[in-house]
């Protein structure tokens, strides 16, 4: 991992904080399986650090495909749990959405997820849910 500043950068994606919200970018054509998700979320807890649990950003547009042993680490680990409080997940294509969706109805993940394929209404649920959060 390099670190520069807010930014962790993987073989497989990079994972930087911006605006308060932790933003993963997943490089084009990644499968990730479950030792690509668990460097990347080994790396985010080290960025995060203690502003964790912070809103989170998922691109996927690129992703090619995730081990079902991946989806559920990213489900239902206490350290994916610990790392976000909410999660837009940002797909590019129908299929993408089909198979995201069948994801989210079938794991009952530890925090609000939601789909989208606007990055721009992503990132306004995400500060949307964050100032409702604030005291």
């Amino acid at each position: 991992m390099s670190g520069r500043g807010r930014e962790a950068k993987l073989d497989a994606a990079t994972i930087a904080i911006a605006d308060g919200v932790l933003v993963f970018t997943y490089a084009s054509g990644v499968y990730v399986d479950e030792d690509i998700a668990r460097s990347v979320i080994a790396a985010a807890t080290e960025l995060a650090g203690p502003l964790a649990p912070l809103p989170t950003l998922v691109r996927l547009e690129q992703v090619k495909g995730t081990s079902k042993a991946a989806r559920d680490f990213f489900a239902t680990s206490p350290e994916n749990g610990a790392l976000s409080s909410r999660v837009a997940m940002v797909i590019g294509s129908p299929i993408a959405r089909i198979v995201a969706n069948f994801f989210v109805g079938l794991n009952k993940t530890a925090h609000p997820t939601k789909l989208f394929t606007d990055e721009s209404r992503a990132w306004r649920w995400l500060r949307d849910e964050a100032a409702d959060a604030e005291p």
